[in-house]
């Protein structure tokens, strides 16, 4: 692993560039010695969006109907991300594997998606019901 020598910055306006250095290593000798790091700051904002919910581990022959078919999903990200983000960086999914083959009558929902740089995301809902066609 190659570290650099430790930056505290805090509470900056503006956008910051400065040079830092990489910490050596025993036998070695590392070029280039620096590498420039670049700090832009944002305004975080609050978000929501309407998330299709994919049904998961249904049974063959089987359709999985999810009520609601969406969810509403909050977060928070920076504002120049803000109009980049869409229902195709989430992903929503009921798991009728987790319902005890239909024994409950709600289903667990589990975000297994979401933006790298989102923060406090929450489901409107945690359940939902469902319905098992053929």
């Amino acid at each position: 692993n190659v570290v650099t020598e430790p930056v505290n910055i805090l509470d900056f306006n503006d956008t910051i560039s400065q040079k830092i250095r990489i910490e050596s290593i025993k036998g070695s000798k590392i070029v280039p010695n620096e590498v420039r790091m670049t700090l832009y700051p944002d305004i975080l904002v609050e978000a929501t969006i309407n998330v299709p919910i994919t049904p998961i581990n249904v049974p063959e022959g089987m359709v999985m109907r999810t009520f609601p078919s969406q969810i509403q999903v909050n977060y928070i990200i920076g504002a120049a991300r803000y109009h980049k983000i869409s229902q195709k960086n989430f992903m929503v999914v009921a798991d009728y594997g987790a319902t005890n083959e239909g024994e409950q009558k709600q289903c667990q929902l589990k975000l297994v998606k979401a933006p790298s740089d989102a923060r406090n995301i929450k489901l409107k809902a945690n359940y939902v019901d469902y319905l098992l066609e053929q």
